[in-house]
């Protein structure tokens, strides 16, 4: 969750080399599949939620395990 580290979209979206709503589109599915909120935006940051600060260690986890393969 590239996004919990940088606290922007938008440069998640410059690093990964994708576009903005292509960011948030993937954190809205992974919010819809854990049923949980993850982020909380303001129109200038980026922050976890408390779910997001529990889910954040298992999500890197997984990232990490997709990485290898």
């Amino acid at each position: 969750m590239d996004v919990a580290y940088s606290g922007r979209f938008t440069a998640t979206a410059d690093r990964l080399e994708m576009s903005r709503p292509m960011v948030a589109r993937h954190i809205e599915s992974a919010e819809v599949w854990l049923n949980t909120r993850l982020l909380h935006h303001t129109t200038r940051k980026v922050t976890l939620t408390t779910a997001g600060e529990g889910c954040l260690p298992e999500i890197e986890q997984w990232l990490a395990q997709a990485n290898r393969w």
